[in-house]
């Protein structure tokens, strides 16, 4: 009831409200029947007039209430085959939740549901086998089209409706499975929804219980947006090059047809045929009729599609003249002009619209909130298979086309808030995509620990000289081929970070390689200073001040010196190896981050003592310095201890710290650990 409050503050006069859902339910008021031809994608066509609908009705409840008839109507053209809408931005209402409490709603969604030998689960089942069998098809004919080196121009050309069938499909299909995968009756989720445990394949098992999961769904979206991606590329660069290929193939079809009229001339070498006048007449006549050719951009090309069909088509016709049916060269250089005519047709034929036919089909408004479900599932994907970070580029632009549906009414009001909302919206995209990317720096520094791990317990150093029969030990190939793996690993995710290059989310521009330059900052200081933290652990207890304990002391304490270095110039290592590969500067970024470790570090023992001075390395300023352990005052401590003048003395001859007490010489570790 607190919807029915909140419309009765705003009331319309209820003729008008009755005029707008005829308005609604008779007409196609956004003309998109061009885009969804398929009768079977009618609801999914009027996806955006059901939203409106649905809200205008709260402004008259009465016919929720009292009016059966005309609410059967409604859901038979709007709600066939669905009942989980898109509102707006992203929300979503669930009807047999919101209209349950409406007598002539909640009867007519039964009668929808209720077919005459099935019951309400029966008919939900349906719907999602069908869809389950529609995914299944999709994913094929994706990985099919996204084979390397498919999508060619003339491929595109000559395939151009199948195509836009199979992302019409593709897209049909996640729409349903995104929506009702939030619906609130218990028994149809049961049904839609599978956990991600239960699914062990990429593609649905159409043979068995059609169990359709999360890491399908994201399979479907990533390969899709891929497609779309490309094909707005191709025809984007097709409608550059349009003029182009126009002249060009135009001039190949002249060439060829005054090649074939000198040919029947029979004065050329080697020519052994016949002179005839007739072909050479036609011939002459049909290379100045495709000279004429001439595409204009008021023409609509049906009209030049019709002129070239007659070319072609006379074309056909001449090969049937036995003179140059015996021939098979003529042949050839017919079938080759033919080809010609039809690629200019082809070429002509790619206009704008093909371009805002694909923004409407892939629009994934409906998507922005449900999105957000699935970045585990995105992320346990890119873990898995590095390669699938060249896919994301694809899904971020297909979201951020879908953000115009948000400000469009607003746009056209003029409004001076349009730009606000849109940054609002921009925003909340571009933390969404900061938390996909988040997975990349977290593989990449894993795959860089285990890197490390190897040439700091594993590769042995390779002396200035070696032995000839020593030489197989230190090529240690095993561990070798396990390093250039890794490498290869990092070289992948580089790779899809690399492709998205500069981006325009909305109205923000996002660098994705700063964002994973960013997390990767991130994960070496939290890793540095747990390393610092963990092994500078000194034991000096204040009532085992003796000489032998302080001995024993200070061997473990150079132990963990030794090992932290040890670890430290193995990782170093590790990040000279990959910094090409990254495309970044590793020992720069090492240098940087364990300045601001140490630079924080001394600020926070300092900040204990002085109250008034300003510090640089604030908490609120550097967002990842937060996990710092401090590990200074241990050490500091433990040096000063170790030096005491009680027990050593400095002799200026050695150099070291002798200590008398045992009479043997100790020595303090004074290289940095900092690097």
């Amino acid at each position: 009831m607190e919807e029915e409050k909140l419309f009765h503050r705003f009331p319309l006069p209820p003729d008008l409200v009755r005029n707008v859902v005829g308005c609604l339910i008779s007409d196609d008021i956004y003309r998109r029947s061009s885009i969804f031809p398929d009768i079977h994608h009618r609801s999914t066509r009027l996806s955006r007039q059901s939203s409106m609908l649905y809200v205008i009705l709260y402004f008259e409840p009465s016919v929720l209430r009292e009016e059966h008839a005309t609410l059967r109507e409604i859901v038979d053209r709007y709600f066939r085959d669905n009942w989980v809408i898109h509102v707006h931005g992203g929300m979503t209402a669930d009807l047999i939740s919101e209209w349950d409490r409406f007598p002539a709603a909640k009867r007519a969604l039964l009668d929808n549901n209720n077919a005459p030998s099935s019951s309400p689960v029966d008919n939900v089942r349906s719907m999602h086998i069908g869809n389950a069998k529609s995914i299944g098809r999709c994913m094929a004919e994706l990985r099919a089209y996204l084979t390397m080196g498919i999508l060619t121009d003339t491929f595109v050309l000559d395939n151009r409706r199948d195509l836009l069938n199979c992302i019409r499909r593709c897209n049909i299909a996640i729409r349903w499975r995104v929506l009702h995968r939030r619906t609130y009756n218990a028994t149809y989720n049961e049904i839609i929804c599978v956990s991600a445990e239960q699914g062990k394949t990429t593609d649905p098992e159409l043979e068995a219980d059609y169990a359709i999961n999360d890491t399908h769904v994201v399979s479907l979206i990533l390969l899709t947006s891929q497609l779309e991606l490309q094909l707005k590329d191709i025809f984007h660069d097709l409608l550059v090059r349009r003029a182009s290929i126009w002249m060009n193939c135009r001039a190949d079809v002249c060439t060829i047809m005054r090649d074939l009229a000198n040919y029947y001339k029979g004065d050329q070498t080697l020519a052994r045929v016949t002179r005839h006048d007739g072909l050479i007449d036609w011939f002459s006549s049909m290379a100045n009729e495709v000279h004429d050719l001439s595409y204009d951009r008021g023409t609509h090309f049906t009209v030049i599609g019709r002129r070239i069909q007659h070319c072609v088509q006379a074309l056909e016709e001449v090969e049937l003249y036995d003179m140059v049916d015996r021939d098979v060269q003529v042949k050839s250089f017919l079938k080759e002009a033919r080809d010609l005519l039809l690629q200019m047709a082809r070429a002509v034929g790619v206009n704008e619209d093909i371009c805002e036919d694909i923004r409407w089909i892939s629009d994934m408004s409906y998507g922005i909130e449900s999105m957000k479900s699935y970045v585990s599932v995105i992320h346990s994907r890119i873990s898995k298979d590095p390669s699938n970070v060249s896919l994301l580029r694809g899904f971020f632009l297909k979201l951020s086309n879908s953000l115009d549906g948000t400000v469009e009414r607003i746009n056209q009001l003029h409004s001076p808030e349009a730009k606000r909302v849109m940054n609002y919206y921009s925003l909340q995209l571009v933390a969404f995509v900061r938390e996909v990317l988040g997975i990349v720096p977290v593989s990449v520094f894993a795959i860089l620990i285990q890197m490390s791990d190897l040439l700091e317990r594993r590769l042995q150093c390779l002396p200035a000289r070696v032995q000839a029969d020593k030489l197989i030990t230190y090529a240690q190939l095993g561990d070798r081929y396990k390093l250039n793996m890794m490498a290869h690993e990092i070289s992948v995710f580089a790779d899809g970070i690399l492709q998205m290059e500069k981006t325009i989310l909305g109205g923000i521009e996002v660098h994705p390689h700063k964002l994973v330059d960013e997390g990767l900052r991130k994960e070496l200081v939290s890793h540095v200073s747990g390393l610092l933290h963990n092994l500078l652990q000194f034991d000096f207890s204040a009532d085992s001040e003796t000489v032998s304990s302080m001995s024993k002391h200070l061997t473990s304490a150079m132990k963990s010196l030794a090992s932290l270095s040890e670890r430290f110039e193995a990782f170093r290592t590790s990040l000279e190896c990959v910094d090409d590969y990254l495309c970044m500067h590793g020992l720069k970024m090492w240098h940087e981050e364990m300045g601001r470790i140490i630079n924080y570090n001394v600020e926070q023992e300092v900040r204990k003592v002085s109250l008034h001075r300003q510090f640089c390395y604030r908490l609120d300023s550097d967002r990842y310095l937060h996990s710092l352990q401090f590990f200074y005052n241990r050490s500091i401590n433990t040096f000063l201890r170790r030096s005491s003048t009680r027990t050593l003395n400095f002799n200026q001859t050695l150099h070291p710290y002798p200590d008398f007490s045992e009479r043997r010489m100790n020595h303090l570790v004074s290289t940095s650990w900092a690097g």
